[in-house]
């Protein structure tokens, strides 16, 4: 949930809530299969962080 807060920060008092709901578009969804390659190659190719460091 999404706060809206007064001028004020210091109140801290919601004025209203919202419920934000997010979605890819098709294009976003197009991309996943290219992002999931990239991470499963960032994992095979990463290099141990050396322990003298």
């Amino acid at each position: 949930m999404h706060a809206l807060y007064p001028e004020n920060p210091e109140a801290h008092i919601p004025l209203q809530q919202e419920i934000l709901r997010y979605s890819l578009t098709e294009r976003g969804i197009s991309l996943m299969e290219v992002l999931d390659q990239l991470c499963t190659w960032g994992e095979e190719n990463r290099r141990p962080i050396p322990e003298t460091r």
